[in-house]
């Protein structure tokens, strides 16, 4: 059975054929023939019509193939540019948030307020309307034109504070400097002594004006009193 299926197909092959067979080895090789798909033997005498309907046909299916994927790449990249887009946005609003917390914590511990001031012992065995009259008596010698005036310019408070005016330094002098009744610890005994603490209230970026005008003030007030014991 084998043999006489080998003898018809070559019997097959060996026949001429009446028909005239033309090979395609190109696309668009011959005007009525379309053979860019591989679709191989065309008959001369086959309907055209029909062979550029299949090709027309398999020419869309090709096209919408090429758009879906065209499509779908587009929308991949215009979804990755959308989020690489928020990305930077994001950051960028990280970033200004986080400068805009950093300067305003700056701003705030700048303006955070502060005292520097000097304590003198005093005795502790007097009455509290003899404490009442030293405090009196030193904040008049401390409110002085001539003391304010001394102590900024000794201190060079225009500069530091940067003031136009020596007088703008003595003002801010005036309005800051205290005196009152105070209690410090003595680190040698641990015993609490009463004091009388002559100082300058201010904002932490004053410290530097405010650690020299307290202690100018200070020094002033310890030569005032030996003074006035002398």
């Amino acid at each position: 059975m084998l043999r006489s299926f080998k003898n018809h197909v070559l019997e097959e092959v060996r026949k001429p054929t009446a028909e005239q067979i033309s090979f395609v080895q190109r696309a668009c090789g011959y005007p009525d023939l379309g053979a860019d798909d591989g679709v191989g033997l065309v008959h001369i005498g086959d309907d055209g019509e029909a062979i550029r309907e299949m090709m027309d046909c398999g020419g869309r299916l090709r096209k919408s193939h090429v758009d879906s994927f065209c499509l779908a790449h587009a929308s991949h990249a215009l979804e990755s540019a959308v989020m690489q887009r928020w990305i930077y946005t994001g950051l960028v609003a990280c970033l200004v948030v986080g400068g805009a917390m950093v300067f305003f914590f700056m701003k705030m511990r700048s303006n955070r307020p502060e005292s520097r001031w000097v304590p003198i012992a005093i005795r502790s065995d007097i009455t509290v309307e003899q404490k009442t009259e030293v405090v009196s008596a030193i904040e008049k010698y401390v409110k002085t034109d001539k003391t304010l005036q001394e102590v900024a310019a000794e201190c060079d408070l225009k500069k530091q504070l940067g003031v136009a005016t020596d007088d703008d330094a003595k003002r801010w002098l005036a309005e800051r400097a205290f005196v009152r009744l105070g209690k410090l610890q003595n680190a040698q005994t641990s015993k609490e002594l009463e004091t009388v603490d002559i100082g300058v209230n201010g904002k932490r970026k004053e410290i530097d004006a405010l650690n020299t005008s307290a202690t100018k003030l200070g020094d002033k007030v310890r030569k005032m009193l030996d003074a006035s014991v002398k």
